[in-house]
C-alpha cells in the first residue's frame, strides 16, 4: 500500500540528486492503471528530477521530468515494447509521450498535452510514428502464412511461445490493426497473413 495512491509512495518519485519530490496526480493515476493493465508490478527508475540530475543523467534540456508530469519505469518479465503497448492501452499516455528503448527493460510515460512517440537509436533519440507498436520481428515472421480460424488465447500464446498475458497484448495490438477479430465466444479469428 502506498501512501501516493494504492500501489505507488512518494519517495519512487523522488529526485536522485536532491531528494525533493514533484508529480503529477495525472501520471500517477495513468501508472495505476498501467499496472491494472500488465497485472504486474511498476518499478519507478526515474520520477521528478532537479535540474542538475536531468543534466547528469544527460536528459534533454526540456526533460518532461522537470515538469513532473514523466516516469522512466520497468516492470518485472516486461521488456521496453511490452511496456510501450501497454501504455498505448492508457488514454493519459496514448494522449501523452510514450519512448521506446530497444534492448533494454525499460520505457519513459509521461502526460503531455499531445501525443508525442520516440525511441532511441545508436544513442540518439529519433521520432516515431504514433501508429509504431510492433510485435518483435520473430513473432511476425512465424505469423508469416499462418491462417487459422478459433484460436483460444492459450493457443495464440503457445503458437507465439509466450505468457498469455503477453499474447494478449500482441492480440490488441493485431486487432487494432484489424488482422485479428475477436469472437463471442471469447475465441479469437486471424483475419489475413501478416506481410
Amino acid at each position: 500500500m502506498g501512501d501516493l495512491s494504492e500501489n505507488f509512495s512518494w519517495w519512487e518519485f523522488e529526485c536522485k540528486c536532491c531528494h525533493k519530490v514533484n508529480i503529477d496526480p495525472e501520471l500517477v493515476e495513468g501508472l495505476e492503471d498501467l499496472r491494472e493493465v500488465l497485472q504486474k508490478k511498476i518499478i519507478i527508475n526515474s520520477g521528478y528530477r532537479c535540474k542538475e540530475y536531468n543534466k547528469k543523467v544527460d536528459g534533454v534540456w526540456d526533460s518532461r521530468h522537470l515538469i513532473t508530469d514523466a516516469a522512466d519505469i520497468i516492470s518485472p518479465g516486461c521488456d521496453s515494447a511490452e511496456l510501450c503497448m501497454a501504455a498505448e492501452q492508457i488514454p493519459v499516455f496514448q494522449g501523452g509521450g510514450i519512448g521506446f528503448y530497444p534492448g533494454t527493460r525499460f520505457a519513459h510515460v509521461d502526460c503531455r498535452s499531445k501525443p508525442s512517440r520516440w525511441k532511441r537509436v545508436n544513442g540518439r533519440i529519433v521520432g516515431m510514428p504514433l501508429d509504431t507498436w510492433t510485435m518483435p520481428k520473430e513473432l511476425r515472421d512465424a505469423y508469416k502464412g499462418l491462417k487459422k480460424q478459433a484460436m483460444t488465447l492459450e493457443e495464440m500464446a503457445a503458437f507465439m511461445d509466450v505468457e498469455p498475458a503477453r499474447a494478449l497484448l500482441y492480440v490488441d495490438e493485431l486487432a487494432r490493426k484489424s488482422l485479428v477479430a475477436k469472437r463471442k465466444d471469447g475465441k479469437f479469428d486471424l483475419l489475413e497473413r501478416l506481410a
